[in-house]
């Protein structure tokens, strides 16, 4: 361990000195159990940590850089966390969003990757991703590789948040464009529900929610599709450059904190 000197304003208005707390490399990974190549791989190729330097170079890390040290290795070794993930979730900025929508965003994702149970994603999830866009519908499938089906277990409404209670669908019964986006893990949208012929189950559930734009967003784990998330508007062409960003954004902590859950669900 060793300490180092930070400059002060007193009360009144004479510099101080505040001694901080710093620490050696070799000290964090004995504390935090990341060895001091992981730690060095953290900082360099994903920009997750950013430690202090001395004029020689040596790496110098605070009590907030041993915290989070800390959770990105929960990250990681809990929850199953890409670090590219974790990244995309901690610091990679937004070229679209305002500044407001960024901190709301951050919020969501620190609620999904600290949430305890099934329901409390889920819920993060959905209601985190209707507040930000202002847009009235928000759902959550869960996929099922067996039946190749998206079953939607929270469904956001102005009228409130629905539990389950509805059936699979299948998704041999999407048009052929959604089919194929699922397949190739990509997002899949319409500006006008009404102008396509969709099977008895997707119309029924277009009509109930007063959908007639919506854009989906696979969530993901590699190459492996854990579920969609799903924004609707009532008007068409409602889904903006925005709303879709910052669903791409979210399907980033949203699929391992999904997969996480996925035997409660």
């Amino acid at each position: 361990m060793c300490w180092r000197f930070w400059p002060l304003i007193t009360d009144n208005g004479a510099r101080g000195k505040r001694l901080a707390k710093v620490y050696k490399i070799g000290v964090v990974s004995q504390r935090t159990g990341v060895s001091p190549s992981t730690l060095r791989l953290w900082e360099e190729a994903y920009g997750l940590l950013v430690p202090a330097r001395t004029a020689g170079g040596t790496r110098l890390y605070s009590d907030a850089d041993l915290q989070r040290v800390r959770d990105i290795r929960s990250l990681v070794h809990d929850r199953g966390y890409s670090l590219r993930a974790i990244a995309d979730i901690l610091d990679i900025p937004s070229t679209v969003l305002p500044e407001g929508r960024e901190a709301g965003l951050h919020a969501v994702n620190r609620r999904l990757v600290h949430a305890g149970t099934a329901w409390e994603a889920a819920v993060a999830l959905v209601h985190g991703i209707k507040a930000l866009t202002s847009l009235p519908t928000a759902s959550l499938g869960l996929y099922s590789p067996h039946t190749s089906s998206l079953s939607f277990i929270a469904t956001s409404t102005p009228n409130g948040t629905e539990r389950f209670g509805r059936p699979p669908l299948p998704i041999a019964g999407f048009p052929a464009s959604w089919q194929r986006a699922i397949e190739e893990r990509k997002s899949y949208a319409s500006a006008d529900l009404s102008s396509l012929a969709l099977p008895g189950a997707i119309s029924a559930r277009v009509v109930q929610d007063h959908t007639r734009s919506f854009h989906a967003e696979p969530l993901t784990i590699s190459s492996r599709l854990v579920g969609v998330l799903v924004i609707g508007s009532p008007r068409v062409g409602g889904i903006g450059e925005q709303a879709r960003e910052l669903c791409e954004r979210l399907a980033v902590p949203a699929g391992p904190a999904i997969q996480y859950f996925a035997a409660q669900l």
